[in-house]
This record gives C-alpha cells, sequence and structure tokens, in this order.
C-alpha cells in the first residue's frame, strides 16, 4: 500500500473560527490520499476541536505584527525561531507540502527561506484592504515568491492582490446532511426570530445590527435578536461585547436581544432563526453565510467584499450597503412582514448554494491543485 504523503496545515487560529473550519473540513475531505498535520499556536482552543477530528496537531508560539510595542519587539525573532521550529516540524513528518491557512502568517515562507525543503500554499482568508498596504505588500510578495499557489477564497480578495498567474480563486464549503436540512423548515412562530452567528470583533457588525434593530423593533415589536459567538479571551472583544450589551441596555431592548456564548450546535441555532444577518464591515468569503444560504435561511449581508459572491442579490439573499443602518432596517422590515418573500429567498438560496458550492466547485479544486504539485 502506498504511503500517503504529510501536508502541514499552519493556522493561526486562537480559537474555533471559520477559516479553521474551512481548512479543517478540507482535510478531512482530503485526508483518504494525504495526511495531515495542524500546526496551531500554543494555548489555542482549536487544539481539542482538531484533535477531536482525529488529526495530529503541533504547536508553535505565534506572535502577530500589533500596535503593542512589546508584540513588534518580540516579532521578528519569533517569526525567525518559529521558521526555524517548522522547518524541523516538516523534516520529522516528511512534510511535502505546507498549507498556511492565510498569507500574514509567513512562519512557512521564512522556514523555506530558511533552506525547507517542501512546497508551499499560502490561503488569503482576510479582505488584503482590512490592513495597511506597506503591510499587505510584504506579506503578499514574501508569500508569493516562496509559494507555488496564492488561494484566494473570492474574486473579492483576489481583485486586490498583485496580478500573477500563482494567484487562483477557490471558494470555501461546508456541508450538511440531508436530514438536518429538512429540519431547518419546520420553524413556526409568531415572533420573527433574528440570528447573527459571529464572534465579538470590531468589525464584525453586531453593532449595526443592534442600532437597525432598534429601528426595526419601533415598527415591529415581534422581532427578536440573538448573537452568538465567542469573545476568543481578547480584551478587545470583552469590551466590545459589553459596549454592545450596555448599548441594548440604553436602547431598554435588553429582554429583546440575547448575548449568547459560542455554539457548537449551528445547525439547532440556525434551526430556530427566520433571518440571519451578517453585517460585518469586511468579510473575504463569510463561512456563516453560507450555512445559513446552503440550508435555506433567508439571509442580509452588507455588500463588503466575499458574501457578494455567495448569492444572486434579490434572488437567493438580500445585499444591503456596508455601515448603512437604515437600509439594513428597511430590508429587516420588509422580509419580516412578508412571510412567503422569505421562504422564496430561502428556497433559491439552497438551490443556488448546493449547486455553485457543491464538491466539484471547491473541494476538488483544491484538493486538483495538490495532485498537480505533488506529482511534479
Amino acid at each position: 500500500m502506498t504511503k500517503k504523503q504529510t501536508v502541514l496545515i499552519v493556522d493561526n487560529s486562537i480559537d474555533i473560527t471559520g477559516a479553521l473550519n474551512a481548512i479543517l473540513g478540507f482535510a478531512k475531505y482530503a485526508s483518504q490520499e494525504y495526511h495531515f498535520v495542524f500546526v496551531l499556536p500554543a494555548g489555542s482552543k482549536a487544539v481539542k476541536k482538531v484533535n477531536a477530528e482525529g488529526f495530529l496537531t503541533e504547536t508553535l508560539s505565534f506572535i502577530e505584527i500589533s500596535k503593542s510595542i512589546k508584540k513588534l519587539l518580540l516579532y521578528f525573532p519569533f517569526l525567525i525561531f518559529n521558521a526555524w521550529r517548522l522547518k524541523q516540524l516538516a523534516t520529522k513528518h516528511q512534510a511535502v507540502l505546507v498549507h498556511t491557512n492565510d498569507f500574514y502568517n509567513l512562519t512557512a515562507a521564512v522556514a523555506k527561506m530558511l533552506g525547507g525543503r517542501f512546497s508551499l500554499f499560502t490561503h488569503v482568508r482576510f479582505m488584503p484592504n482590512r490592513f495597511p498596504s506597506v503591510l499587505v505588500k510584504f506579506w503578499y510578495y514574501l508569500n508569493c515568491y516562496y509559494s507555488e499557489r496564492i488561494i484566494c477564497v473570492s474574486q473579492a480578495v483576489q481583485n486586490l492582490l498583485p496580478k500573477n498567474t500563482k494567484n487562483c480563486v477557490i471558494y470555501d464549503t461546508i456541508h450538511f446532511s440531508a436530514q438536518a436540512q429538512s429540519v431547518y423548515k419546520k420553524n413556526k412562530s409568531d415572533i420573527i426570530h433574528l440570528l447573527y452567528l459571529s464572534h465579538y470583533i470590531p468589525g464584525k457588525g453586531q453593532n449595526f445590527a443592534l442600532e437597525a434593530f432598534n429601528i426595526s423593533y419601533q415598527h415591529n415589536p415581534t422581532l427578536r435578536l440573538r448573537f452568538i459567538g465567542g469573545d476568543m479571551g481578547l480584551p478587545k472583544n470583552k469590551a466590545f461585547k459589553e459596549a454592545l450589551i450596555a448599548r441594548a441596555k440604553e436602547l431598554s431592548l435588553q429582554d429583546k436581544i440575547d448575548f449568547s456564548g459560542p455554539t457548537s450546535d449551528v445547525t439547532g441555532e440556525l434551526a430556530q432563526a427566520d433571518i440571519v444577518l451578517n453585517f460585518s464591515e469586511s468579510e473575504s468569503f463569510s463561512m456563516t453565510c453560507l450555512e445559513a444560504l446552503l440550508v435555506g435561511k433567508p439571509l442580509i449581508a452588507t455588500d463588503c467584499g466575499g458574501p457578494s459572491e455567495l448569492f444572486v442579490d434579490g434572488e437567493s439573499g438580500w445585499l444591503v450597503p456596508n455601515r448603512d443602518i437604515k437600509a439594513m432596517s428597511k430590508a429587516l422590515l420588509q422580509l419580516a412582514a412578508d412571510h412567503q418573500l422569505r421562504a422564496k429567498l430561502g428556497q433559491s438560496a439552497e438551490v443556488y448554494t448546493q449547486c455553485k458550492f457543491s464538491d466539484s466547485n471547491t473541494l476538488l479544486q483544491l484538493k486538483e491543485l495538490y495532485v498537480k504539485e505533488l506529482i511534479c
């Protein structure tokens, strides 16, 4: 029996994120052909999940560039050290390919600079315009020089990068069982349940959703809003969530809005929702949007990058201008008042996304890149 080739997946996630779930889903899909080892941050909550899925993990003490003077001073020494350690891990596991799960993590590129003998794929999962252009150019050109492929999760991402033949677009995908899909369609209630699935991170749009809900609730008191997500243990995220809770109390909406923590039961939460919201200021793709669409839930999302490629506006989803609270409220009220429109959008979303984001259009494309590179 032919021995499986080993692939190291390098991911910065300190918690369970959409980016991690996307690459983890691919690893499960391709595990019959390849042996995957995940390299995650020391102390990451994601280690337990990855191990539970049957994959081996290694850890490194990643440090990201930030405004903190201490982190800036430590960044380059840790980058060199982690690159050296990653080179050792690649040798230890006899890895033929390292797959970096976002381009701001330069560890694998520097490991190749230090003599690492492996092919490199680099995903770009953030909208490049979220960062200072000087950083984006540094990250991109270093990764591009040492990578065989730069994989963009949407056309919106690729459009913001320098043109290069190494760039390609491969969408993410996620799978639900037929049984789970049928459950989602059985929600009947006089109350209109709005669901917002996202970690509490500044820029993810919960503040816009809260303000739009405030306007909408004055016209339709049957509305209820539920936020679900974690703060990833970061002070800025905790402060953001606390500010949202304080604002809800200020508007006397604390009994109408639920601020919940992270969930492992996305299917159950979607089952209870009538409308799913995502008002992020910048999204390269958005797995939570795709999750809702795939199971036929009407979605209202901002025109902030990747979400506009997930559905046809007005037919299989609803796109509103970025940061436009009035437009968000208007869309909310219109959908909440029209059950038939919600059903039509949901049905169209399910058909459209299950076709566009099928295995042959997503996971298979990525696996074909692996086959092409590792055979050469």
